[in-house]
């Protein structure tokens, strides 16, 4: 289904809906698809993908993050972090 860019914008949320749910919205300005919006994930691509593309640096350190769940309750986050970095 085709929308112009006037109407994706008074019905963004409404199309953004129908996108995740499996429909291919096509978006155009002037009569011309110029963009689509279609449900996120599936991609079925990696961090290490990312990574060999160029869309995201890999991380400096390799390690083991500490559980959320595992903090205590009274934990400070500044501390967390300084133990991660």
């Amino acid at each position: 289904m085709q929308f112009g860019i006037r109407d994706l914008r008074q019905q963004l949320p409404t199309l953004v809906r129908r996108a995740a749910a499996g429909e291919e919205v096509v978006v155009t300005i002037g009569g011309v698809p110029t963009a689509r919006l279609v449900p996120l994930g599936g991609s079925g691509l990696t961090l290490d993908d990312l990574v060999a593309v160029g869309l995201v640096r890999a991380p400096r350190r390799r390690g083991s993050v500490p559980d959320p769940e595992q903090l205590p309750v009274d934990a400070r986050t500044d501390r967390a972090l300084r133990e991660v970095r």
